[in-house]
Formats: C-alpha cells, structure tokens, sequence
C-alpha cells in the first residue's frame, strides 16, 4: 500500500502506514540512530589559515514550532555544498547537558541523490528564518531516511568557550520527551519517550514497551585504509570501549588536489588519526565557523573531551546507497587545523593551528627474500589513543615488510626523539618467536612508549619514532647447557674466569668466557651464581601481544611481565633503566649478595659448643636466617633494594637469542690466607656445606 502523512492540527508530522503489520515492522525497525561522523580518509600536508566568516544569529529554540520550514547545507559530490529543504516536525527533551534535540524531514534534489540523510552528513548546518538552528547529527535506520535529529547550536558553540582544563559535556543519551509533554504517534504507535543508550557493549537493538521506545545508536566508524586484517583488528579492538567500530577501506587512497577549498559551514569536514601509508579516518561536515574557530559534527566523536586530533578539508566522491542508510565516500585534502574539543555536542577547533604528530617510519628487511620496504605514517599526538595508534601502524608495517604472520628471528632497533629528553633513545635487541615474529618484536618498543608517555616526572612530546628490523624464518636461538668458574674458590676483590657453553638450534656447542668480579666487600663463604639468557628477566616474549590461539587462552598462564623497576626516584634515572635495560641476546652472571652469600664463623668462633649453646646458636641462626630467606623469596622485591644492594651482573652479547639458565657456586676465602692444596679445598667444602646445613641455607639449584 502507498505511504501517507497522518497529522492532526498543531501536532507534529509522522509517517504512517494504513497496514498495521507494515507499522508493527517499521516500528520495530526503527530509530538505531546512527552517529553521522565517517569515511575513508588520506591527508597530505598542512595548512595556514582562511578568511573569516561572519557570525551568524542562533534560532532561539523557545520560538521554534512544528511546520516550520528552513534550509540545510552539505556536500553530496566534490567540494560543491548544496542546499536542501528542512521541516521541523517536533522538539526532544533530554536530561544531559545537550538538553534538546529537533526532529526534522528533509527534502529536495540534493536528499533525493544522496537516498536520505546520509552518514557524513553530521554537522550539517540547518537554518530557519536565516537563522542558525542548529547541525543534522542523528537520523533513523531502516527506515525514512528523511527523518532526522538536529543539536540545537546553543551547547555547540559551548564548545568554542572550552580549554584542556574542562569537563566534557556528557554524551545526549538517556531518556528523551517531547518537550510539550504530549504523545505522538509513529508509525502508528505511541510514543512518549525515546530512550537512547551509548554503552559500548549495547547491541543495535529497538523495542518498544508500553510507550517508550528503546534504541540503540551505531557510533560513528573508523574508515581505515592501508592496513591488512591483523593490524586492523588490533585497532578496532582498541577502539572498542568508545563504542566505535571499525570499516576497511580497499586500499590507501592518494589526496586530491583541489585549490582554494576552506573549511565553511556545509563543508566536509574530515578528522584524522593516521595519515600517510596507513589512514585512520572519519568524515562529518562543519557547523558554524568563526574566524579560526569552528564547530561540527553535532555529535561526539570519542567524547574524550580536549583531543589533539588532525582536521582536514574532504573531497567527496559519491554517495553510496545502503539498506540500513546511506554514507559518503570521500577523502582528506589538506590537514588546515587541530581538533581540540570532542564533546557531547559535537567538535571542535582551530583552523592553522598546526597539530601535534608523530612521524613514523618502520623499515623492514626480509633476509630470506633479500627485499626491504618502508611504511611512513603521520599520528595524532594524542596521548589517550598514542599508543592504539602506534602499535596497529608499527604492526602492519612489520606484516607487510616480511609478507607473513609466522616464527622467525628479527633484530630489532627503534630511536624515539622528541621534546623533554636528553637525547634520542635507542635501543638494539634481538627477538625470537615460534608463532609470530612481528607481533613479538614489537613488544619492547610499546613497554618502553608507554613508560615514557605516562612517566610521573615530567611532560615529554614524542617527535619521531623510527623503528628498523631484519627478519629471518630460521631460529637463532642458544641454549645454556653449563656454566663452569676455573677455580674453585677466590679472595675479594680478585676477578673469576668463567666458562659457559651454550649450544644453538641445531648447531655445534660454543664456549663463552665471562669474567666474574669479586667485590672488595665479599665475606668468606659461598655465593651461589646464576648464568641465564637476558630475555628471563623481561617481558615473557613467548606470549606473543597480538596472536590469539584459542588453545593458548585456555591453557594460558596468568604471568605479569617484568619491566623496568619502578623504584626510579627521577627521569633521567628512569632512562637510565631503560636504556641499561637487559637483551635477550645477552648471556647474564649475576648474583645477589645479600641473600645468597653465606657467611662462615672464624676458627675462633668455630670451636665446639657446647650442648645447650649450639641448640641456642643452632635455633637462632635458622630463626633469623630462614626467615631473611623467606622474605625474599615471597616478597619478590622486597630482596636487595632495602639495604641498597645491588646484584653483582657481567652480561656478554651473542648473535643468538639466549635461552636457559643454569647455576654454579664459588667459595670465597679470607683475604689473609694463602692458596690452598687440593685437600684443604676440600676440607673447606665440606666446612661449607656443614655450615649450611646448620644454618637451613641450601641453594636452589
């Protein structure tokens, strides 16, 4: 049967259809609002600034009536900006900050083009009597896609008032009335309240209950581009609390070279995260722009509050026609200014205010292909989402540079510079995983990005981030098999020679040599060393950040990694810690004095108690000692750091990725003696080995 407009004298004008199953249909289909902001995105380089556009005069809400008629402006191909005709049908009430919004019909050649209102559309300016009432910002799914909600101007230009210090003003969701109180009907229900809910975990559902009808609204989607399915879904599962989704776009589109396009209401208007090789987009339209002030939108981005996030003027290609509703296709021009409002009644910024990126440049070598490729990147600087960014970049850069997700071995080095460090940090390390080398590689880099991004001394700016890897599909990884000191015992302040035999992947054992100090401080007894790879003592490389194995999550262990200590008292020590950080292909002797030296009595002290004191001597020497141990066993760091004493460390580098660990233990003797003979070795042996079991100290082999 055909559509007809049902409307009584005075009240808002509603489509409705004669067949009831038709409404039951309709009704349940309708109003999953979709946020109108989107699509495909690539900028080139920066902008200064454009002329001033007068101000214009904000409609007063209290004078708006249904049946009043106005005017829309947008983009629907090009750069052109089209008008379209506007009709009030009612006003919403709502609870937040954004206390009203306006249902409207739009009409016209432009409407007819595009199938309705379309997803970039949000932002659309909407005027009344040549006054500003406010941005087309919602419109309804499956549905009449001429039906649509305006954000008054009013809490937009709020906006321009904020600084980084503000609130953010809360998303326009919750319950929502018409503001005279009174019913209507649509599609043949009454409704007397909207209730909109933006939890990210909400599915796109509409039900209807005695009046009230229930909605969940679509965000607004990251049109990317130049990234495969892996580094996408890493992205698109960052992104995932703010409710936003993710669409691929085919392929990394070249900017267009369109001259004298400035941002003006009915503008496209386009807001980057990524530009260069990889893009992270969404594309709106401009609200209201004065001098080098503008807003758009009409709804929240991210609503993270002040953002520091890339605006661009778009070129629109088509409009492409979908069953739930339509969306522009497009892409950035020109980066003009910076975004530094996101808030519940859309964005806001400054026009050439140049904003505040990251270059990034990843280059890859396969060494099994003998090929290397480059990926260059521009990212918003944009503390809240720096590290989602970087990390999905970084990772497609890796992807694409050895053409596989898969085992290998890479050598790794990255140099971040920017404002706040004394110099460039850089770090060379090597990587080794039997699932998924690029995923692994890029494990320190994130740690140490974040350490530095949220470090508790002071501000930094990261300028540039240039990360260089070689892969290989071969393992190069080495075993410590043993480690053997050429004597068995030595005095303090004498050096020890120590042999460690480590035997690589199916390769020929090679012997390292490492030279143990003895501090001058050391007391006669034993201490107890241990020889390992230096990738155990951070992060656990084998659980690799962006693989997923459905069996792994099942039989997965729950680990926390081991960073740098962060008992760092100022930043300059935290570089230092991180830049003194271990490598996993280094081979580590350490050992910790101040639990594992065991101290023996002098021969004076040493003679036979007797019965009753060695039960006193005996019962306190294991109370005080095992309860030492203890403590630094369980307490984890509690061990040195409380008497400030450092592990005796000598690390070697290797061309392997070093596994394993293995221990071995030298006698120290007093400085006053001589060399013993082999049998006085002995003897002293067996005095050690007496004197800890005497005091409950046996080392853990």
């Amino acid at each position: 049967m055909r559509d007809q407009f049902v409307c009584a004298e005075g009240e808002v004008l509603f489509l409705k259809r004669s067949s009831r199953y038709c409404a039951l249909v309709l009704a349940l289909a309708l109003l999953t609002l979709f946020t109108l902001g989107e699509n495909l995105g690539f900028a080139v380089e920066a902008s200064t600034g454009q002329t001033s556009i007068q101000s214009v005069i904000p409609f007063p809400l209290e004078e708006l009536r249904p049946g009043m008629k106005g005017i829309g402006k947008t983009v629907a191909k090009g750069t052109t900006i089209e008008e379209f005709h506007v009709e009030v049908l009612g006003v919403l009430q709502g609870e937040q900050n954004v206390s009203q919004l306006v249902l409207v019909q739009v009409s016209g050649d432009v409407i007819d083009r595009m199938g309705g209102i379309a997803s970039g559309m949000s932002g659309s300016p909407v005027y009344v009597d040549g006054k500003l009432l406010g941005a087309i910002s919602y419109t309804f799914s499956f549905t009449d896609r001429r039906l649509g909600l305006v954000t008054p101007i009013g809490p937009m230009l709020e906006i321009l008032k904020y600084d980084r210090t503000e609130t953010a003003l809360q998303l326009p969701s919750g319950r929502w009335t018409w503001a005279d109180a009174e019913a209507r009907l649509v599609a043949g229900y009454p409704i007397e309240e909207i209730y909109i809910a933006w939890e990210s975990d909400a599915g796109d559902t509409v039900t209807y209950d005695n009046g009230r009808l229930c909605v969940t609204p679509a965000s607004a989607p990251l049109l990317v581009g130049g990234m495969g399915p892996r580094a996408r879904k890493e992205l698109a599962a960052s992104f995932k609390p703010f409710g936003v989704e993710t669409v691929a776009v085919p392929g990394a589109l070249a900017g267009i070279n369109v001259e004298d396009v400035d941002l003006e209401p009915g503008a496209a208007l386009a807001v980057q995260l990524v530009t260069g090789d990889v893009q992270v987009t969404s594309l709106g339209t401009v609200t209201y722009v004065d001098g080098s002030r503008f807003v758009g939108f009409g709804h929240p981005f991210l609503n993270r509050g002040s953002v520091n996030l890339m605006a661009s003027t778009a070129y629109i290609y088509t409009t492409v026609n979908s069953l739930s509703m339509p969306f522009k296709l497009g892409a950035p021009m020109k980066t003009v200014g910076t975004i530094t409002q996101d808030r519940g009644a859309g964005v806001g910024g400054y026009i050439g205010r140049p904003p505040e990126t990251i270059d990034l440049i990843v280059k890859v070598t396969d060494r099994n292909l003998g090929t290397t490729k480059e990926l260059q990147a521009e990212i918003a600087n944009e503390p809240g989402l720096l590290l989602s960014l970087v990390s999905s970049a970084a990772l497609q850069g890796l992807d694409q540079g050895i053409d596989r997700i898969g085992p290998g071995t890479s050598r790794l080095v990255f140099k971040i510079a920017g404002e706040g460090f004394p110099g460039p940090i850089v770090r060379d390390n090597m990587f080794y995983s039997p699932l998924d080398i690029s995923a692994v590689s890029l494990a320190e880099l994130l740690e140490t990005l974040q350490i530095l991004v949220n470090n508790e001394f002071q501000e930094v700016k990261v300028k540039t981030l240039e990360v260089t890897a070689q892969v290989e599909q071969e393992r190069r990884t080495a075993v410590i098999e043993k480690a053997t000191p050429t004597v068995a015992q030595a005095r303090a302040g004498e050096m020890v020679d120590v042999e460690v035999v480590i035997r690589p992947y199916r390769g020929q054992r090679e012997t390292k040599i490492l030279r143990l100090p003895i501090p001058d401080t050391a007391q006669p007894g034993a201490i107890h060393v241990t020889v390992r790879g230096g990738g155990l003592g951070y992060p656990y490389l084998d659980l690799a950040p962006f693989h997923e194995d459905s069996k792994e999550q099942e039989d997965a262990i729950d680990l926390e990694p081991v960073g740098p200590p962060s008992s760092a008292d100022s930043f300059e020590k935290l570089l230092e810690t991180i830049l003194k950080r271990e490598k996993n292909n280094e081979i580590v002797m350490e050992y910790i004095p101040y639990y594992d030296a065991y101290v023996l009595p002098s021969a004076e002290e040493s003679g036979p108690p007797s019965e009753g004191e060695a039960e006193e001597t005996e019962s306190a020497s294991t109370d005080e000692d095992s309860g030492r141990i203890e403590s630094a066993r369980i307490g984890g760091s509690v061990g040195w750091n409380q008497d400030e004493t450092e592990p005796v460390r000598v690390t070697l580098p290797t061309r392997y990725v070093i596994e394993g660990q293995t221990t071995f233990e030298i006698a120290i003797s007093d400085s006053g003696e001589t060399e013993e003979s082999a049998d006085s070795e002995g003897e002293l042996e067996e005095e050690m080995e007496a004197s800890r079991i005497r005091q409950g100290l046996i080392p853990v082999e």
